[in-house]
């Protein structure tokens, strides 16, 4: 910005402080990691706290969705953004797109966060949606890199899918007709509350979740977890 100087006329910024910040490649990393991460943090605090944002004048709420199917929007809409994310009455939505998996599981102390079963459920899944017609691109997502790895390694096995897979802090911004999201394991206070919007939201017609639901159920009882409610409202119908 600082290079363009003069040329700016105005600016013009666009988020969600309901989901997530810049992904950072870097940020696992050694080295510069931490300066780097305080340097945009810094500017973009920086660039948040402009007058032109702080005044009634300056902002604009976008409230309308236009893509996630309407049941999963309504839970974001109730349990996330307060009544201030509604359904276009008349975008061409799916009236249900989440699916709820239990994948019965016990957490190995040698393979932390990593989940066979639900990798074995969810390339079953993709196998599904490679003769769907109704669906032309699918998305893995979870929320830990060894689960991550382990999706990719087990699908160099399967050349005829075509999928992405990524962890929850570098989906944000991407979409496709048929997420698979795996929890692996007993959700924990790492699953905030913005990086479950982030996963249920990147969804355009089906959304399959693969957990095991005594393990969902389980983290929905701790009051402390930011995430109970929502998580709760994903199993009412899976019960």
């Amino acid at each position: 910005l600082s290079r363009l100087g003069r040329a700016i006329k105005s600016l013009v910024l666009v988020g969600d402080k309901k989901q997530l910040p810049p992904y950072d490649p870097m940020q696992g990393r050694k080295g510069r990691r931490n300066s780097r991460r305080s340097n945009l943090n810094e500017q973009l605090s920086s660039l948040l706290d402009s007058s032109a944002l702080t005044v009634d004048s300056g902002k604009v709420m976008l409230t309308t969705q236009y893509r996630v199917p309407k049941d999963i929007a309504d839970m974001l809409n109730h349990r996330v953004y307060r009544g201030q994310y509604n359904t276009c009455p008349l975008a061409s939505v799916p009236l249900s797109g989440l699916h709820m998996l239990h994948v019965p599981w016990s957490e190995s102390q040698f393979r932390k966060y990593v989940n066979p079963n639900e990798v074995e459920r969810g390339i079953s899944m993709l196998e599904k949606l490679v003769l769907d017609y109704d669906i032309s691109s699918t998305l893995v997502i979870t929320p830990y890199k060894n689960q991550q790895r382990e999706f990719e390694f087990q699908l160099r096995k399967y050349s005829h899918i075509k999928t992405t897979v990524l962890t929850i802090d570098q989906c944000q911004g991407q979409e496709a007709d048929a997420v698979i999201f795996s929890l692996v394991r007993k959700p924990t206070r790492f699953l905030t509350l913005n990086r479950l919007n982030v996963a249920l939201s990147r969804v355009r017609k089906k959304l399959y979740v693969l957990t095991d639901f005594q393990d969902l159920r389980s983290a929905c009882r701790d009051n402390d977890w930011e995430c109970a409610r929502l998580a709760s409202d994903l199993l009412i119908d899976f019960n």
